[in-house]
């Protein structure tokens, strides 16, 4: 598939769920954004180790709190072996 029929793709599937979960297509995109940003972190073997995740997105993916937020807080636990 091209990268140009991927983003449309991507595009129409991200506007279908957004219309089905009645959130707005900018809510939806920032919160597929940040979830792809997250799996592509925690895919590095270095950084899955050591990276903490804190903030209103740790509420609302652990909680289901209803805060939105549009930032992936993090601290990292680096330890010298």
């Amino acid at each position: 598939m091209s990268n140009e029929k991927l983003v449309r793709s991507i595009t129409v599937k991200i506007s279908e769920l957004s219309r089905v979960a009645k959130v707005p297509y900018e809510t939806m995109l920032t919160t597929f954004l940040i979830e792809r940003l997250l799996a592509r972190l925690v895919s590095n073997s270095q950084l899955s180790k050591s990276l903490v995740f804190k903030g209103g997105y740790v509420g609302l993916r652990v909680y289901e709190s209803k805060r939105y937020t549009v930032d992936l807080g993090t601290t990292s636990e680096w330890r010298r072996r």
